[in-house]
């Protein structure tokens, strides 16, 4: 549902004054994990400091997904390119975009993968609509991305050809530095510690977000499932996912305990993710993998971190 009122245009967000470059540096750092080594990924946040206003939560967990798609795309050689820079857009190249002429801000992740045909880059912004196999993605992605950048006031385009990869490219409209900025003041707005991603879980799109803003301040990049159905499908899909946060009672036919074996199972005597359950209704004695603690609805950072740490030793 979420997904769908992003594409639509009326999700509701949380704006402010982001430094893109200090973003772009934290998205790099926080996908190169869940690259192979032998793909190379190249970032250049720009050469001076770049400002818009927008949701820095969902712009972070929008560069990461773009990453993780030119990760699919590309082979096990591959290259990854995410870079940010300044662009004066002139009325010519402003009109097709749907934007006001002007200064912005573009970020481009660029993948040197099979690239697309123009019949399938035509598509790409549908609803639905995917090039991953059957049970890789919802098709969501693209559309989300498209409806999130263009209630920002921006535009997307993508470019590709067989054969040539594929460029996605953001328009943001540039702002002036906030009045409190500095040479650090974008670094200063995330999170002090990196931890890697987050798989957070909940089919409930407010409660999401408050947890995600605890997730980002102990230092963690949010990717979100409405549903157990999806996080299984993410689970199998992104390599390096360091915490799986979930709720028990969710419709369909995949619930957080079933989540919780998967991630069980995946580990197979090896190092996985952190486990952890939430709920607020779900009983204290539901049958639970072992080891995997539940959190009570609501709770705080400070008791969450508890159970990260201890999902994250079981």
């Amino acid at each position: 549902v979420r997904a769908l009122l992003s594409f639509a245009r009326r999700q509701p967000l949380q704006a402010a004054s982001v430094h893109v470059g200090a973003l772009v540096d934290t998205v790099a750092r926080l996908v190169r994990h869940s690259l192979p080594e032998t793909v190379r990924l190249a970032v250049d946040p720009g050469p001076t400091p770049l400002w818009t206003w927008i949701d820095a939560t969902l712009l972070e967990q929008t560069l990461i997904n773009l990453v993780l798609n030119a990760r699919d795309a590309t082979g096990p050689l591959g290259r990854i390119a995410l870079r940010a820079r300044a662009a004066r857009l002139d009325a010519a190249h402003a009109t097709p975009l749907q934007m006001s002429p002007g200064d912005c801000v573009c970020i481009e992740v660029e993948d040197d993968g099979a690239g697309m045909d123009a019949d399938t880059v035509a598509r790409v912004f549908e609803p639905f609509f995917t090039t991953k196999p059957p049970g890789s993605g919802t098709g969501l992605g693209m559309a989300v991305v498209y409806g999130f950048i263009r209630q920002s006031g921006g535009a997307i385009d993508l470019r590709s050809a067989p054969g040539q990869g594929t460029t996605v490219t953001l328009w943001l409209p540039a702002t002036e530095p906030p009045d409190d900025a500095s040479p650090s003041a974008g670094e200063a707005r995330l999170p002090a510690l990196q931890q890697g991603l987050a798989l957070l879980v909940d089919d409930d799109a407010e409660v999401r977000r408050v947890i995600r803003r605890s997730l980002l301040e102990l230092g963690y990049a949010v990717l979100e499932a409405d549903g157990g159905a999806e996080a299984l499908t993410l689970l199998r899909h992104t390599p390096g996912i360091a915490l799986v946060l979930s709720d028990v009672v969710m419709p369909g036919a995949v619930d957080g305990v079933a989540v919780a074996r998967a991630v069980r199972d995946a580990r197979d005597g090896t190092a996985g993710p952190a486990m952890v359950l939430m709920s607020g209704n779900a009983p204290d004695d539901i049958a639970r993998p072992a080891g995997v603690p539940l959190l009570t609805k609501p709770f705080t950072a400070e008791q969450l971190a508890r159970a990260i740490e201890e999902g994250r030793h079981r």
